[in-house]
């Protein structure tokens, strides 16, 4: 059976949770207490939740104001992009040739079963599966502050919602691009495994920036 999650740990997934499906937007402001009746617990874990939290930049805690949920600006959009492709590529690069066969496979089957879907793939889905390629990759990689960096960018790309700008023609690309990850990592070539990481977040930068410029 699975160990249960300690009480702080199972709010700050529950609010990283929260921010990615966009339930609160940017400027949102929260309180302890209203977060501990949310999540049913005192106001002790919520603190301890919100403490990680605001150390990734996921919220900014004002006295006697609350709990508020920044925004990112575009040029903050733009270096985090720039950052996360690089990133990405590196440990995509780090894992190319080192990745367990079964682990692989395992990350492989929801993609293969999305692409096969003829009626339309949950955004999602789409993004948990592909998520556990990028997952993969970095465990592969085996440097820890790679992993805690990674962990920083994906956090405010969090804040920046992006999950709301999906289309379903992304969906698909998306589902390709990590089968196209996934080939690489399979081949254990480096060189592609790098460029189809960084294509990955260059192409879906490049999609973000094209709806927000239509605005």
């Amino acid at each position: 059976m699975k160990a249960a999650l300690p009480l702080s740990d199972a709010v700050y997934e529950g609010l990283k949770a929260d921010l990615a499906r966009s339930a609160y937007r940017a400027g949102t402001v929260l309180s302890e207490e209203t977060l501990a009746r949310r999540f049913r617990v005192s106001r002790t874990p919520v603190r301890k939740a919100l403490a990680r939290l605001e150390q990734q930049g996921l919220v900014r805690i004002l006295p006697k104001r609350g709990i508020v949920i920044p925004e990112v600006s575009p040029g903050e959009l733009r270096e985090l992009f720039d950052v996360r492709e690089a990133l990405e590529g590196i440990a995509a690069r780090r894992a190319a040739g080192n990745v367990d066969p079964r682990a692989l496979r395992a990350v492989e089957a929801p993609l293969r079963r999305l692409a096969a879907r003829r009626s339309r793939v949950s955004v999602e889905a789409a993004r948990a599966a592909g998520a556990a390629v990028h997952r993969l990759a970095l465990a592969t990689a085996g440097n820890a502050l790679l992993a805690r960096m990674l962990e920083q960018v994906n956090g405010r790309l969090v804040l920046a919602q992006l999950i709301s700008y999906y289309e379903p023609a992304r969906v698909r690309d998306s589902i390709r691009e990590h089968l196209a990850i996934v080939e690489a990592l399979r081949r254990g070539d480096p060189d592609r495994a790098e460029a189809r990481a960084r294509e990955h977040v260059a192409r879906f930068r490049r999609h973000i920036f094209g709806l927000l410029a239509g605005r």
